[in-house]
């Protein structure tokens, strides 16, 4: 998937489109260029759809979070502190912290 940049639109393929460079010889000359479906613009970046929110996000931040954009990891981190401040008691909050205890999910 891409977002463009100047539209903000994602879209799964950019178009193909040939540039007419000119003539060498007599055969004309093509580059191609790829381009925004939707507004033909070629600023556009890979993205991904964050796993927690639904939302497009650049795929390289994403990558940085096991595909959860970062306010969807900080809504998780709140969570998981409530859950453990409601489950455990300070002593062994401490404990767990203390012996690198490893979640078994």
């Amino acid at each position: 998937m891409y977002i463009c940049s100047e539209c903000r639109r994602i879209f799964e393929e950019a178009t193909e489109v040939k540039d007419f460079r000119g003539y060498y010889g007599e055969t004309a000359a093509y580059e191609l260029m790829y381009e925004c479906p939707c507004c033909g613009s070629n600023d556009y970046y890979p993205t991904e759809e964050c796993a927690g929110c639904g939302e497009y996000f650049d795929q390289d931040e994403i990558a940085l979070y096991d595909g959860f954009c970062e306010a969807c990891v900080r809504e998780l981190e709140g969570r998981l502190e409530d859950l453990v401040a409601e489950t455990f008691t300070l002593k062994e909050v401490r404990y767990i912290k203390k012996n690198n205890f490893r979640y078994a999910f």
